[in-house]
């Protein structure tokens, strides 16, 4: 929130948040879950690529949106196996 004032900054938080999102959609492809993991996995590497290239290094906030779009796809597999979540999905599901 304090560095949306300064375009790079928000450029980059923008679309790596846009491209966090899109797990649904991607998956509607219906090409399978390994497909849609590797797809959400290599967008963001697309920004890596750009930043690369266009500054000759990486940008922080890219790092760091990488990072935890990386955190959180690798650990929603393991916490969605748990029987508390299952429940919880059970119970959503119900309503």
């Amino acid at each position: 929130m304090l560095a949306r004032r300064q375009s790079a900054f928000h450029k980059r938080l923008m679309i790596l948040g846009t491209m966090a999102l899109m797990g649904p959609a991607i998956d509607r492809w219906g090409f399978g879950l390994n497909t849609t993991i590797g797809v959400i996995l290599a967008l963001p590497l697309l920004v890596l690529v750009y930043d690369v290239f266009s500054l000759r290094r990486v940008h922080r906030t890219t790092i760091v949106a990488c990072a935890m779009i990386f955190t959180g796809m690798l650990t929603i597999f393991p916490v969605s196996r748990l029987g508390v979540w299952q429940h919880v999905i059970a119970w959503i599901r119900h309503t």
